[in-house]
C-alpha cells in the first residue's frame, strides 16, 4: 500500500544520507587529520531513526501476534538510544566549541 511505499522511499533516502554523511566525514578526516565524534554520532542517529521507521511498519503488521511484544520493546530501546545519541551530540558540539574558544585566547 501507500504506507509501505512511503516507508521504502524514506528508508532509501535515509540510507543515502548515511552514505553521504560517511563520505563527508572521511573527507574531513583526510583534510583536517583530526577525528571528530559528532559526524559519527549523526550517522548513528540517522541509522537509529531509519530502524525506528522500519520497526514501526513491522509493529503494525505484527499486531495480535507473539512478536508484537518484542517489537514494542525494540521501539522502546531505539527511542532511548535516540535520546542518548542526542545528548552525546549536544556534548560533542559543546566540547568542540569550548575547544575552539580556548584555542583563540
Amino acid at each position: 500500500g501507500p504506507l509501505e511505499t512511503a516507508l521504502t522511499v524514506l528508508d532509501r533516502v535515509l540510507l543515502i544520507s548515511i552514505f553521504v554523511e560517511l563520505l563527508t566525514t572521511v573527507q574531513v578526516l583526510v583534510r583536517e587529520r583530526e577525528i571528530v565524534a559528532e559526524p559519527f554520532l549523526l550517522i548513528a542517529l540517522i541509522a537509529v531513526v531509519r530502524r525506528i521507521l522500519l520497526a514501526t511498519a513491522e509493529l503494525e503488521q505484527s499486531i495480535g501476534t507473539e512478536t508484537f511484544q518484542s517489537r514494542l520493546v525494540e521501539l522502546g530501546v531505539l527511542g532511548a538510544l535516540v535520546v542518548i545519541l542526542m545528548v552525546a551530540i549536544y556534548f560533542a558540539r559543546r566540547t568542540r566549541q569550548i575547544g575552539r574558544s580556548t584555542e583563540r585566547s
